[in-house]
């Protein structure tokens, strides 16, 4: 079952009751040349409400996916990129990468209140890769530091620096995230408890050159060829999906968070649910656009 609303941008639902998944992709045609399209989409945990926001010059977009109806814009603070969007695990609070700049900024808003309630700006010219929350509190990497900011007060409660630039970052378990640094050189793992972040391992695949997903311990990497499925503790891939199995080019493929042991992938006119245990693939035909993000949750 398809459902199609545009809000300022384009979005594309995509309900798979035989699955039980909710998918929900940002869109915009081939030949668009406004620079207001969505570079960021994210579905909150029970897949009620979802948040989008342009590349650049406008709001982020609160929007409700059953009613498919527009509730709130929450204002950016800079006009440039759009790093990251994550919800809390309760849905109440949306954490928004931003870069003001080559200055990261980190705001955390009231999704009922539509206020912001916290706002972190990093020191110096850092951008931020991103955001992941570990126990709630948001985690950032920006060029060679990761650190973990307290929800409440914005101050950094953990920090460490990295050998290697960040360009990309990935929760994978409750404690561990991934982070990914200049193709070649693979991902590196860390384990954030307390006030500590400490590096772990480093992993290696030729095919690591894309952007890295993660979560319920396994991680997603993207390559010339292949996505890569990893798990927490394995040195080499536990599988492996071919982009052409997928119907994907490098430049045209979004994929999601692992939820319920799957991530989806999006490409113009095919969506894609790969099992990480199983390898098991379930596809679904979309329109032919161009997709620039997408999210999914199991119902």
């Amino acid at each position: 079952m398809h459902h199609r609303s545009v809000v300022g941008c384009g979005y594309h639902w995509v309900s798979v009751t035989s699955s039980g998944v909710l998918a929900g992709l940002s869109e915009r045609a081939f030949d668009s040349e406004s620079p207001s399209y969505t570079s960021c989409l994210a579905l909150s945990p029970a897949g009620e409400l979802a948040t989008s926001g342009p590349a650049q010059h406008g709001d982020l977009v609160i929007f409700d996916v059953q009613q498919h109806r527009v509730l709130s814009r929450l204002p950016l603070v800079s006009e440039h990129y759009l790093g990251g969007l994550r919800f809390s695990p309760n849905g109440e609070t949306l954490f928004v990468v931003e870069e003001e700049g080559q200055a990261g900024i980190l705001t955390a808003w009231d999704i009922r209140q539509e206020t912001p309630v916290l706002r972190f700006r990093t020191r110096g010219l850092e951008s931020l890769a991103g955001v992941c929350l570990l126990d709630g509190a948001p985690v950032v990497a920006g060029e060679y530091a990761l650190k973990r900011i307290d929800p409440s007060t914005g101050a950094v409660t953990a920090e460490t620096r990295s050998s290697r630039f960040i360009l990309d970052l990935a929760k994978v378990g409750p404690e561990v995230i991934a982070t990914r640094g200049p193709a070649p050189g693979g991902l590196d793992l860390w384990r954030v408890t307390g006030q500590n972040v400490a590096f772990e391992r480093r992993v290696w695949s030729q095919e690591i050159a894309g952007r890295i997903t993660g979560g319920e311990n396994y991680i997603v990497t993207e390559g010339d060829r292949y996505f890569e499925i990893w798990d927490c503790s394995s040195t080499e891939p536990i599988g492996r999906v071919s982009r052409d199995t997928l119907g994907c080019q490098r430049t045209s493929a979004k994929f999601s968070p692992v939820r319920g042991h799957r991530f989806c992938v999006a490409a113009p006119g095919l969506l894609s649910i790969v099992h990480c245990r199983t390898m098991q693939i379930e596809q679904h035909e979309l329109p032919a656009v161009y997709v620039d993000s997408c999210d999914f949750r199991p119902l």
